[in-house]
């Protein structure tokens, strides 16, 4: 049900990715919204929602959807989170949930890590997924999940991608 795939674009590929999130001085984050009951904060940018790109950088992500054989885009975002003293969890969720009302069999929710951190993602059973550079986790959209700060980088940066197969 869960899928871990490491190193899953190649090493100069994974350079773009890195450059577009740590390099690129005009790559714009916004402030969301409250996205725990502890009234954390973090930074987002979302790169396709409502059936349409959003992002001027929307192509750079074009080889991760075709090694993924994406159908149909649902959301692509991003998140920044940064350092905290202690890890900080943000609650179970599904990234569809507001958009979606009843997830079908073949809706996936993919999280992919651009930087490795304390931070992690875990799922309802209590099974923890670390945040590896070039990571990917797959997982049906159903499946709730919950991420966290971390406390050993300046920042931790993950690819939200929800999408039909």
């Amino acid at each position: 049900m869960i899928k871990i795939i490491d190193d899953f674009v190649d090493k100069e590929y994974f350079k773009k990715i890195e450059d577009m999130f740590f390099r690129d001085n005009k790559f714009p984050w916004f402030v969301n919204g409250i996205v725990d009951s502890k009234n954390y904060k973090q930074f987002t940018h979302m790169f396709y929602n409502e059936y349409k790109p959003n992002s001027y950088y929307f192509d750079n992500l074009i080889p991760i959807f075709e090694k993924l054989k994406v159908k149909s885009l649902i959301k692509v975002k991003a998140n920044y989170l940064w350092k905290t003293d202690k890890i900080i969890e943000h609650g179970f969720h599904t990234d569809t949930a507001q958009h979606i009302k009843n997830h079908e069999a073949n809706w996936k929710t993919v999280v992919y890590y651009v930087n490795t951190n304390n931070g992690y993602t875990k799922f309802e059973d209590g099974k923890k997924i670390k945040s590896k550079a070039n990571r990917l986790v797959i997982f049906p959209a159903s499946v709730r999940h919950t991420g966290s700060t971390c406390t050993d980088k300046n920042e931790r940066i993950v690819l939200n991608i929800n999408y039909y197969d």
